[in-house]
């Protein structure tokens, strides 16, 4: 069965937006603690978080969502069923992020951004799998 102009671009649009997501996460996203110590005037990490066990509760929630991220987006590029609920659920978990933390976090506007322009990315991949003809491509495999 041959796939028509439109959804040979409805993929290849979706791809793309998954690699822009992969690209964010393996190499913006380790830049952002570097531009962070680099503008944090002074504010370090643990200032943020409020103590150590802040800093190790925050750094665990990090690197637990990263790896959640990598699975759901390598899961979205194979068209696997799980990935799109692995998404929701860790959409969900990354509004938690405010909460670890004591006192403002010092973002500023390129971070800002970056992360805004992340969850739009999200968002429209969600839509994506979910309401158009994607969706006919997360169906179990026999």
């Amino acid at each position: 069965m041959s796939q028509s102009i439109g959804s040979t671009r409805l993929i290849l649009c979706f791809r793309i937006l998954v690699i822009l997501q992969l690209l964010n996460l393996i190499v913006v996203s380790p830049l952002y603690g570097v531009y962070l110590d680099y503008f944090a005037y002074g504010e370090t990490e643990i200032n943020v978080a409020g103590n150590a066990f802040g800093f190790l509760l925050r750094s665990v929630y990090v690197i637990a969502l990263l790896i959640l991220y990598l699975c759901t987006y390598v899961g979205l590029l194979l068209f696997t069923r799980w990935a799109r609920t692995l998404l929701v659920i860790v959409m969900a978990l990354s509004l938690l992020e405010p909460l670890l933390y004591t006192q403002r976090y010092p973002y500023n506007g390129i971070e800002e951004t970056l992360g805004n322009l992340s969850d739009y990315i999200d968002g429209a991949l969600l839509a994506l799998a979910l309401v158009t003809e994607l969706r006919f491509r997360f169906t179990r495999k026999a």
